[in-house]
C-alpha cells in the first residue's frame, strides 16, 4: 500500500501541475529552458519503470487528489487508506492491477523511477529558481 500511495502520489502531484496550467506558465516564463521538460515526465517515468497503461495511471493519480474550492491538494497516506477502503470509490477494483504490479516489481525498478523524479525535481528547481537566488553578492 505504501508504494502504490508513493507513486500516487508523484502522478496526482503532476496531474496538478496539468489541471491548473503550471506547464504552461512554465513555458511562458522561460521558453528554451521549459522545452527541456517533458510535460508529463513523471507519468513517462512511471511508465518506464512499471508500464501501466494510460488509464490506471490516471486512476492512480487522480485517487490521491481532492478538491478544494478552485484548488486541488494531495491526500495523507491515512486519507488515502481511507478513500481506498471506501466501497463508494471503488479502489480496490479500479486499483487492483496496479497493485499487483507494484507487489512483483523488482527493487531495482523502483530506484529507476527515484533517478528520474530526482533529475525531475533538480529541472523543475532550475527552471523557477532565479539565478540571483543561487549567485553570491559580496559586500
Amino acid at each position: 500500500m505504501t508504494s502504490l500511495y508513493a507513486v500516487a502520489r508523484a502522478l496526482g502531484a503532476e496531474r496538478i501541475l496539468d489541471l491548473e496550467g503550471v506547464y504552461v506558465d512554465l513555458r511562458a516564463i522561460s521558453p528554451d529552458e521549459a522545452a527541456k521538460l517533458p510535460q508529463h515526465a513523471v507519468e513517462q517515468a512511471v511508465t518506464e519503470a512499471f508500464g501501466f497503461l494510460r488509464y490506471h495511471r490516471m486512476a492512480l493519480a487522480e485517487s490521491v487528489l481532492d478538491r478544494a474550492g478552485d484548488e486541488f491538494r494531495l491526500l495523507i497516506y491515512s486519507e488515502f487508506l481511507r478513500r481506498y477502503e471506501d466501497p463508494e470509490w471503488n479502489l480496490q477494483s479500479l486499483l487492483e492491477p496496479v497493485r499487483e504490479a507494484l507487489s512483483s516489481v523488482q527493487k531495482q525498478r523502483f530506484e529507476t523511477l527515484e533517478q528520474s523524479l530526482a533529475d525531475l525535481s533538480t529541472s523543475i528547481s532550475d527552471l523557477t529558481t532565479s539565478p540571483s537566488a543561487n549567485s553570491v553578492v559580496a559586500l
